[in-house]
This record gives structure tokens, C-alpha cells and sequence, in this order.
């Protein structure tokens, strides 16, 4: 699944790259959660079960830390 976003408009310093989480539901109604960190406002997520929605969201990164998750959006199936 390929994600993009713009980058944010402020940050608290400069930016090092980005935390994306994506996340699903299990068929026993739990949820398992996974994060890559990308330099870049896009990224290609890989070994996805195919029948599944995924909960996706994206927060920028400082040497000072992490801006706020963007809002979560759907993704998937």
C-alpha cells in the first residue's frame, strides 16, 4: 500500500523523518500494530494481509522529539 502526506507546516525544530503506524484488527478482535520510520512524506507498506482495513497514522520527527499522530485514516481491502 503506497501512503503519502505533506509534510507539517510548523515543526519544533528540524525535520529528521517520520513515524508511520499502521495498524488492523485481528479476526480474535485484537489489534495488531506495527511503525516504520521513512525520511521521506511517502512510504510503501509491505506484507499487509490483503483482506484487511488498516488504521494508518503519521507524525513527524525532531531532534526534539515527535509533532502529534496526523488524523487517522482508513486504508486498505
Amino acid at each position: 500500500m503506497n501512503v503519502t502526506w505533506r509534510p507539517p507546516s510548523q515543526l519544533n525544530g528540524e525535520l529528521t523523518g517520520y513515524k508511520v503506524v499502521f495498524e488492523h484488527r485481528l479476526d480474535n478482535g485484537t489489534w495488531l500494530s506495527r511503525q516504520v520510520m521513512v525520511c521521506s512524506p511517502q512510504v510503501t507498506l509491505t506484507g499487509l494481509d490483503i483482506s484487511s482495513r488498516y488504521k494508518i497514522k503519521v507524525a513527524a520527527s525532531t531532534r526534539k522529539g515527535f509533532s502529534p499522530y496526523s488524523e487517522i485514516v482508513d486504508g486498505g481491502k
